[in-house]
């Protein structure tokens, strides 16, 4: 049976077996009765014991059970603002609280995000010192446009109702053309028809990694190889994609990722990757003094920013990229799997992001949220967006909430298209 208690109110374990656990995770199967909490699962979610999560027994590692905020609701909308760990929040207080002082407190107060651009860099397969850390993921895309100094006529290749992040920098540059290919269709290769649509006058490719609406995912190392081919600079917002699959930003020319997604680091920080190539090429770029040489950072760093980045980072590591990465698309799939059971078949799943046809999606929306499942509209459509730590008393909570949503009559009866 399914719960129907709010999560909040469920029992929560209070004694450690090492018996259920296999490696990094409770082995008990669907609809056996957990042997930690007693509790029966109703459904084989991947590798997830939320008893286990949310008690003594970690999902991961016993070490980072308790980096996350528990939370009383099913929370699916990470692909909005992604939740932060405890160690983010302390992070960010030492930082203020050196600064407290002063240029007494100034070197110390540095020293706690020093390694942001390392970590980042070695997650992301490129050097550190190709790593900027300015303040938003805009803020990065419109700076590496602009330090390209496109000559008048110059194309930049977009997708049409891609995120508008990755199309407005280059719409506001004068005497410059946005050439926009059509939203590749469900099912099909969306790295394939970038590809298609390069030509010689293609200048520049500007795009998302993951579709913010329906998680359709770009091949890098394709489109990478083909647009070096063709001479065209590669921009790329990761912001869907950096923690949530594994990036090779080597294969980009700028990589950008915000910090308040998948990077689990809050507002205020993201992260840049730049190619040696755009280096030796970006004449047009703004100058402040921590940019002499390099880079489009021109002033220093956002302390408190970097400070989060770094404590995400070495959370997410502690848990193994990899296996965050894994664990987030075994979710995915398995949601996915349980919406087609219960008769809704106009879905797409990507890196992160279940989208699901409806004919009332702000309504369904609501709805959810008042049963205290959050989800989000996106495009008419219902985007679902869980993490590597959701647990399967809150996948199950979604998808009872659906269900219900879908045999209802009335003004939700045929909601879901």
């Amino acid at each position: 049976m399914t719960s129907s208690l709010p999560l909040a109110l469920l029992p929560m374990p209070l004694l450690r077996s090492p018996t259920t656990r296999s490696g990094r995770y409770c082995v008990h199967t669907s609809r056996d009765t957990c042997p930690i909490s007693g509790m029966m699962r109703a459904r084989n979610w991947p590798g997830i014991c939320a008893s286990s999560w949310k008690g003594e027994e970690p999902l991961m590692a016993s070490s980072t059970a308790d980096q996350f905020t528990s939370l009383d609701f099913a929370y699916f909308d990470h692909a909005s603002i992604g939740t932060v760990p405890t160690p983010v929040r302390t992070a960010v207080d030492d930082v203020l609280r050196h600064l407290a002082l002063g240029t007494r407190g100034f070197r110390a107060a540095e020293e706690i995000g020093a390694q942001a651009a390392d970590l980042i860099a070695a997650e992301w397969s490129v050097k550190a010192h190709q790593i900027d850390l300015m303040a938003s993921a805009g803020e990065a895309l419109n700076a590496a446009a602009r330090a390209l100094s496109l000559p008048a006529g110059s194309r930049v290749l977009v997708e049409d109702e891609d995120f508008p992040q990755s199309v407005l920098p280059f719409e506001s540059i004068p005497h410059i053309e946005v050439v926009r290919i059509p939203q590749t269709k469900p099912g099909c290769d969306r790295t394939e028809d970038f590809i298609s649509a390069l030509d010689p006058a293609i200048s520049v490719v500007s795009l998302t990694h993951v579709h913010a609406n329906t998680g359709a995912t770009i091949d890098l190392d394709r489109l990478g190889s083909a647009c070096a081919e063709n001479g065209s600079y590669l921009v790329v917002d990761g912001s869907q994609a950096a923690g949530a699959i594994e990036v090779d930003a080597s294969r980009a020319d700028i990589y950008v990722a915000t910090g308040y997604k998948w990077l689990l680091a809050g507002f205020g920080i993201a992260a840049v990757s730049r190619s040696e190539r755009f280096d030796d090429n970006s004449a047009g770029r703004l100058r402040g003094y921590a940019n002499l040489d390099a880079g489009l950072r021109t002033g220093h760093r956002n302390l408190a920013g970097a400070a989060a980045l770094e404590a995400a980072s070495k959370v997410r590591m502690a848990i193994g990229f990899r296996e965050t990465y894994s664990q987030l698309q075994s979710m995915v799939h398995q949601l996915g799997t349980e919406l087609r059971l219960i008769g809704l078949t106009n879905l797409t799943e990507g890196a992160g992001i279940i989208s699901v046809g409806a004919a009332n999606a702000e309504a369904i929306v609501t709805v959810l949220a008042e049963g205290n499942v959050v989800v989000a509209e996106r495009a008419g459509r219902v985007r679902i967006s869980p993490s590597f730590n959701t647990t399967s008393l809150q996948a199950d909570q979604l998808i009872d909430a659906i269900s219900g949503i879908a045999s209802k009559t009335g003004i939700l009866k045929g909601s879901f298209a």
